[in-house]
């Protein structure tokens, strides 16, 4: 009877802790593995603006990719901001990240009740600064400009529209996960 006793209870603390870790990483916005902004703090930065409200909805990461090759593999996936956790609909965000890597401003939007997933690549210059819009692409900006979270992001790239960040093909140039390794002979035998 004592036995059976001390397995119920070591079968309760194991659903303990289980439900737990369900809890927690239910909580993390975004990918396991994502982290939390730190701003970077190399003298070869650059700064990324980006802003979510009615019109830019959703969870904003930027994500890093390592050249591998003939193509990128993902680096870092960095949480920057998401209505649901911060408590709202209007957030400014000026990120500092190091230059001359393969980025990707990755915006994940449900707001429509359908998961949406948009990205733009690019390359930032050490020093300089940058507007982002997931579904247009990042603007190089002039340093005198000054920016606050009264400015509408959107107008200022469409300003320093001509201004393009390098970018890179991000679509055809991410590596393969091994699901896609995988699959390649099946796709590749069907054309």
């Amino acid at each position: 009877m004592k036995e059976l006793r001390l397995i119920r209870m070591g079968c309760i603390k194991i659903h303990f802790v289980v439900a737990l870790i369900f809890i927690i990483t239910a909580c993390t916005p975004g990918p396991v593995g994502t982290k939390r902004y730190q701003p970077y703090t190399g003298v070869d930065s650059a700064i990324i603006y980006t802003q979510v409200n009615e019109r830019h909805r959703g969870l904003v990461f930027l994500q890093r990719f390592e050249k591998n090759g003939d193509c990128f593999e993902e680096a870092d996936m960095i949480y920057i901001s998401n209505n649901f956790m911060d408590g709202g609909l209007h957030h400014f965000m000026e990120s500092r990240i190091q230059a001359n890597k393969y980025w990707s401003l990755y915006v994940l939007d449900n707001s429509s009740g359908r998961q949406i997933l948009r990205r733009t690549a690019f390359i930032p210059e050490a020093g300089k600064r940058y507007v982002g819009i997931d579904y247009q692409g990042v603007v190089e900006i002039p340093q005198e400009l000054k920016i606050s979270s009264e400015d509408n992001l959107d107008e200022i790239y469409t300003k320093y529209k001509n201004k393009q960040a390098m970018a890179w093909n991000l679509r055809s140039g991410q590596c393969k996960t091994w699901i896609g390794k995988l699959m390649e002979p099946l796709i590749s035998s069907r054309n």
